[in-house]
C-alpha cells in the first residue's frame, strides 16, 4: 500500500501556538509551561487529524544560559593624585573590590549548584545579587522559579529576574518574558512579554528569537506579520534551534511571511526532524510521502512516521495505524 494514501500535504502538524512547536507548529513562548493556543487548520480531505502545537516558548530549564565566570577588572588611571583624584580612585577601588567579590561569590554558588548543593549555591547567589551581579541576579531568579534550595516563589523569580534583565541579561530577559507570556508570578501581558523577546533577541539568543518569531506568527502582544517571523525564525534556526527550523519549514510549507517552497521546507524540517523533533519527523513524513520538494519515497515516509511515533506523537501514529489499515 502506497503511504501517501489518505495523507494529504495539509495533513502535516499544524502549529498549535504553545508558546513551544510542530506541520506542527512550533512555537514556544514560555520559559516552562507551553502555552496552547489553539489554531484549527483545515485538512484538504479531512483524513488525518492534525496537531498543531505551536511549541513552548523556551523551558527555564533550557541550560543555554550556564554562568560564565569572568573576572572584570576595573582599570584606573593613576595618573596624578590629587584631594579630588585620590578620592575618585579610591572610589574606583572600592567598585574594583566589590565587583571581585561579587564574582567570587557568583562563582562558589555555581560550584555548590553543580554538586547539588542548593542552599549553598542560594545563599552565595543571594550575596553577589544583592551586590548588583546581573548572572548572580538571573541564576537567583531560577532557584526561586524551580524551587532549588528555596521555596518556589513565581513573584520572587519575578523580582530578580527584573533585576537582572535591567541590565541587559539576555537569559533573564528572555525568563522575564516567558512569566508575562504566563501570567506567572506577574499579570499577563503580551506586549511586555514581547519588548523582552526583542530585547535578548537582538542579543542573539536564539531560543528569544523563536518566541519573538511565534509572537509575530500568532499576533501576540503586536500585530500579526509573517515576514517578521520568518525573520526571526530564520535567525534562531541558523543557530540551529531545532523548534525555529521546523516553524521556518512549514512558513515555506504555507507561503506564509515568503514565497512558497517545498524543498526549503523540506530542507528546514529535515535539520529539526535530525535533531529528534517529533512534529518536523511526521511534517517530513508527510513531504516524503507525497513527493513534495522531494521524491516520493514511502520507505522514508514510513521511517520519519515511525520515528515521531517512538515519541508518541499522535498524528505520527495515527499514520501508521491508517497505513496498516486495509
Amino acid at each position: 500500500m502506497a503511504v501517501s494514501k489518505g495523507f494529504n500535504a495539509d495533513d502535516k502538524s499544524e502549529p498549535a501556538v504553545t508558546v513551544s512547536s510542530t506541520k506542527t507548529n512550533e512555537t514556544e513562548i514560555n520559559p516552562i509551561d507551553a502555552i496552547s493556543l489553539k489554531k484549527n487548520n483545515a485538512l484538504k480531505n479531512n483524513n488525518l487529524s492534525t496537531e498543531t502545537a505551536v511549541s513552548s516558548v523556551v523551558n527555564a530549564d533550557e541550560k543555554g544560559a550556564e554562568p560564565t565566570v569572568a573576572v572584570s577588572s576595573t582599570e584606573t588611571n593613576e595618573t596624578e593624585i590629587n584631594p579630588v583624584g585620590a578620592t575618585s580612585l579610591k572610589k574606583n577601588n572600592a567598585l574594583k573590590n566589590n565587583n571581585l567579590s561579587s564574582e567570587i561569590a557568583f562563582s562558589s554558588g555555581v560550584n555548590a549548584y553543580d554538586k547539588g548543593d542548593y542552599t549553598t549555591a542560594m545563599k552565595w547567589y543571594q550575596k553577589a545579587a544583592e551586590q548588583g551581579l546581573a548572572s548572580a541576579q538571573f541564576h537567583l531568579g531560577q532557584m526561586y522559579h524551580k524551587g532549588e534550595g528555596v521555596a518556589k516563589n513565581d513573584q520572587e523569580a519575578v523580582n530578580w529576574y527584573q533585576k537582572a534583565a535591567e541590565q541587559g541579561h539576555a537569559q533573564a530577559q528572555f525568563h522575564l518574558g516567558g512569566m508575562y507570556v504566563n501570567g506567572r508570578g506577574i499579570a499577563k501581558n503580551y506586549q511586555a512579554a514581547v519588548k523582552l523577546f526583542q530585547k535578548a533577541a537582538v542579543q542573539e539568543l536564539a531560543s528569544a528569537q523563536f518566541n519573538l518569531g511565534v509572537m509575530y506568527a500568532n499576533g501576540l502582544g503586536i500585530a500579526k506579520n509573517y515576514p517578521e517571523a520568518v525573520k526571526w525564525y530564520q535567525k534562531a534556526a541558523e543557530q540551529g534551534h531545532a523548534k525555529a527550523q521546523s516553524n521556518l519549514g512549514l512558513m515555506y510549507d504555507k507561503g506564509q511571511g515568503v514565497v512558497q517552497n517545498d524543498r526549503e521546507a523540506v530542507k528546514w524540517y529535515q535539520k529539526a526532524a535530525e535533531q529528534g523533533l517529533a512534529s518536523a519527523q511526521f511534517n517530513l513524513g508527510v513531504m516524503y510521502a507525497n513527493g513534495l520538494g522531494v521524491a516520493q519515497n514511502d520507505q522514508e515516509a514510513v521511517k520519519w512516521y515511525q520515528k515521531a511515533a517512538k515519541q508518541e506523537f499522535a498524528p505520527a501514529q495515527a499514520a501508521i495505524r491508517k497505513l496498516a489499515s486495509p
